[in-house]
């Protein structure tokens, strides 16, 4: 929601490039028409443009628009005297300019403890993009759905996020392929996520996991190789390792307390077939052994998003890891 007291200022952060992309882009279409919609708008980057440069732009006059969109990407970049400059900017900016600041820094510990980010949101409405939960991300899926006056089943939800892991672009974009698929249909079910996504992915990393359990490396890797040719994305295979390495943590944390095997798998919200193929791995993994390979996965995917090193190299060195003693 924009606070009507800092006008069209808006300071972004978090680590989730999508949701950004996204509200940029919602912007645009708010107060850009399509006809001089790249006229009015510009994107720099903070560590590689001029201050003097970006200000002035957002000094411009808007051709043929009453709103004129300036990004200013990785905000936390610019030179102390560059932000001392924008600050002051930021206490008079020009009705026409709609300014979006951009930060990668994440919401909690890194904003607060940043003095210079603190600073813009006081002059700033804060739009904090963050990854929903793993249970959350079922109502943004749906919601994803909902623009397009589509539904979707529970079923299908759970099977796309199996299939898709958790990256908010992807699944973005399947759940638009699946709404183009079903055509005229009012729902998109269970049948139409298998049939367009597809299962045999998710067959592929169960094979891939039974490989980490029994420690061979080689085997694991060779299957990775081929899944990535095969057009699936490193992040897609990391999120479906996750979902069957926790759910047989939560397996093994319930066999703990004394209950049967079949009753667990079934409390899991499985299907028969992954049930079978869960139950033959239960014997393959301990539960420190199972926390300490999340932990892993969740470093990889961090350093998907953030560091400057292929997807594919970041694959290899947890598939390594993950098979290691």
């Amino acid at each position: 929601m924009k606070d009507p007291k800092k006008g069209n200022v808006y300071l972004l952060i978090g680590e989730e490039s999508y949701l950004k992309e996204d509200f940029i882009q919602k912007t645009k279409n708010r107060f850009l028409d399509e006809s001089n919609k790249e006229l009015n708008f510009i994107s720099f980057s903070a560590k590689d443009s001029g201050i003097e440069d970006i200000l002035s732009s957002a000094k411009t006059a808007p051709f043929l628009s009453k709103k004129r969109v300036v990004v200013i990407k990785d905000v936390e970049k610019l030179e102390e005297r560059k932000r001392d400059i924008l600050l002051s900017f930021l206490k008079n900016p020009p009705e026409s300019a709609c300014l979006i600041l951009e930060s990668s820094k994440e919401s909690g510990r890194q904003f607060m403890e940043d003095k210079f980010l603190t600073a813009l949101s006081r002059h700033a409405t804060l739009f904090k993009a963050e990854h929903p939960s793993y249970n959350a991300l079922d109502a943004w899926v749906r919601q994803i759905a909902a623009s397009s006056g589509k539904k979707i089943t529970k079923e299908a939800v759970e099977l796309l996020k199996e299939l898709s892991g958790n990256d908010l672009g992807v699944l973005s974009k399947e759940v638009e392929k699946l709404i183009s698929f079903i055509d005229k249909k009012d729902a998109i079910s269970l049948e139409d996520v298998e049939k367009i996504i597809g299962k045999s992915v998710k067959e592929d990393v169960f094979i891939l996991v039974d490989y980490i359990g029994s420690k061979d490396a080689s085997k694991a890797l060779l299957l990775c190789k081929n899944l990535l040719q095969h057009g699936k994305k490193a992040h897609e295979i990391i999120g479906l390792i996750g979902w069957y390495l926790r759910k047989l943590l939560l397996a093994k944390l319930a066999l703990q307390t004394g209950k049967n095997q079949d009753v667990v798998l079934r409390e899991l919200g499985l299907r028969r077939f992954y049930m079978n193929k869960l139950a033959g791995l239960l014997d393959n993994f301990k539960i420190d052994e199972l926390k300490e390979k999340l932990k892993l996965l969740f470093v990889a995917e961090r350093s998907i998003k953030t560091s400057s090193s292929k997807p594919e190299f970041i694959l290899d060195v947890l598939i390594s890891r993950l098979c290691a003693d």
